[in-house]
């Protein structure tokens, strides 16, 4: 097939069997490793083809590998194989699989029929959505939430070629600068995407917060929480690292008059001063923050003030 597929076979449960796509580039997986109805949901999704999958299915089965004369342990020996089942654990991708046995069954039976009657691909697609969607218990991710962290190397390689060197193990070693560092969030979903940064590092911490920010909620692993604008302790997260003057409003009403999230909202931009209602400015307990936010604010007026040199005695208005 045009595009390599490769998969990890579970003889003892073999719908648990995980599949991804790779990438010709890097020689990296395109995709995280997922189960086979997360697999075909995918393709479904993009828009892929299902061709290449049905005609290669017994030797991908066989071998872990869509190519032709080749084994999954050529390309992914255990060391980096390793390092693609980490994604699928950082992914927190168990519990899907788990509940996606029954519909995996099914479409592993398709996937035979489909091969031994060279079914179409457009034949083979429908009746999968089909399968897929008679079952209104399946849950799936979004899609960008499969995404490999192969399409930040590949960033990397556009932007920062010399980060890029040609023995590096991109599949352990970030690159040394700081990803939060170069993260731009003017972007619509970031840059680079958020759905690039691994999933490790979206599941705390400055990239969850972005990922809140961004209302790219879907791409952080474990959230825990229906509305995040609702969770204080997400909101003090956040407030550390994004600028809260731009994202109070959005703050739940209750959250926005809690004491921790006003401190910790003035000591982060003083401005959020000019956001606080009468009874926030007239709470005693808020007296020490708004105190010391107002001189940052008087100090910075002051400042900005403009420096008027006085006259000479002559009246010149140049100051010699």
């Amino acid at each position: 097939m045009a595009t390599p597929v490769f998969s990890v076979q579970n003889q003892a449960s073999p719908t648990q069997s995980l599949y991804w796509i790779h990438d010709t580039f890097t020689e990296l997986p395109w995709s995280i490793p997922v189960d086979l109805t997360t697999f075909i949901h995918l393709h479904l999704c993009w828009g892929r083809s299902f061709e290449g999958l049905i005609a290669c299915w017994p030797q991908l089965k066989q071998t872990g590998s869509s190519l032709s004369g080749s084994t999954l342990n050529d390309h992914y020996p255990n060391n980096r194989l390793q390092a693609v089942m980490q994604h699928y654990e950082d992914a927190e991708m168990a519990p899907l699989a788990q509940q996606h046995d029954t519909c995996s069954r099914d479409l592993d039976l398709l996937l035979n029929d489909a091969h031994g009657t060279q079914m179409a691909s457009a034949e083979f697609g429908r009746r999968s959505k089909a399968r897929i969607e008679e079952d209104p218990t399946l849950i799936f991710r979004h899609p960008d939430y499969a995404l490999s962290t192969t399409h930040l190397w590949r960033w990397f390689h556009d932007h920062f070629p010399n980060l890029i060197e040609n023995n590096i193990d991109l599949l352990t070693t970030l690159p040394p600068t700081p990803l939060q560092d170069l993260f731009d969030p003017s972007e619509e979903d970031g840059e680079p995407p958020l759905c690039w940064i691994p999933h490790r590092l979206r599941n705390h911490g400055f990239f969850r917060a972005q990922c809140i920010a961004l209302d790219r909620e879907f791409l952080v692993p474990s959230l825990g929480v229906d509305d995040p604008w609702e969770n204080k302790e997400l909101m003090l997260e956040l407030i550390t690292y994004v600028d809260p003057l731009a994202y109070y409003s959005r703050i739940s009403q209750r959250l926005q008059h809690d004491k921790d999230i006003i401190r910790h909202a003035l000591e982060t931009n003083p401005y959020c001063l000019q956001l606080l209602d009468s009874s926030d400015l007239e709470n005693p307990e808020l007296a020490a923050p708004i105190q010391e936010a107002q001189y940052i604010l008087n100090q910075a007026d002051e400042n900005d003030s403009p420096n008027v040199a006085s006259r000479g005695d002559d009246g010149d208005d140049l100051p010699f």
